[in-house]
């Protein structure tokens, strides 16, 4: 029969030993080059071909920047449909304990006179909850100018309070303004039901 110490050395050493025997191997197998791109991106090729590592230095030592990748321009409704389902999900989807988050963040997508009345609807916190979650399910350009763009939009929302959870389609609009070259909200109005 074993004593104690033995025991404890053949039960704790040799799991301890095996996981740093794993962790040295992911270390340092992980680390091996693997910027070969399943996608062919054709700088990654080129930079393989040169003996680079696709951004910092190559085999001869000398650093190389990575090429940054082109995007074409966006399509301006896109924009603006986009815009005005982040704003309605993020404004629209709210709790009594989440301390305003909700409205902080769309401030820096509104206008001026958005940013005045969104302040208006800051919540008082309270200790039984009550929340909603919106997702916007359709966005669609109505109305697009160089100026101002009116996105229609169907939203589903979830709202739970207490033991009870209701959940509503609500359709509306949200108004968007060109502000000094970037697109703001300017205005949210729902439906009358």
């Amino acid at each position: 029969m074993m004593d104690l110490r033995k025991r404890v050395i053949l039960n704790v050493g040799i799991p301890v030993l095996v996981l740093i025997i794993i962790f040295v191997l992911v270390y340092f197998y992980g680390r091996q080059d693997t910027s070969v791109s399943q996608t062919g991106d054709e700088n990654q090729t080129r930079s393989l071909e040169t003996g680079t590592t696709g951004g910092g230095a190559n085999t001869t030592g000398e650093v190389v920047s990575p090429v940054p990748k082109e995007f074409p321009p966006a399509n301006p409704e896109d924009v603006v449909r986009q815009l005005a389902t982040i704003f309605v999900e993020r404004f629209a989807t709210y709790s009594n304990q989440n301390e305003n988050h909700n409205i902080d963040d769309v401030l820096l997508i509104s206008t001026k006179s958005m940013a005045s009345w969104l302040e208006t609807q800051r919540q008082a916190r309270s200790n039984i909850y009550e929340g909603t979650t919106t997702r916007v399910l359709v966005a669609d350009v109505d109305i697009f100018t160089n100026t101002s763009a009116t996105v229609l939009i169907q939203a589903q929302q979830t709202t739970e309070k207490e033991a009870d959870t209701t959940t509503v389609v609500k359709r509306g609009r949200v108004d968007l303004v060109d502000v000094d070259g970037e697109w703001r909200v300017d205005g949210l109005y729902w439906d009358k039901e």
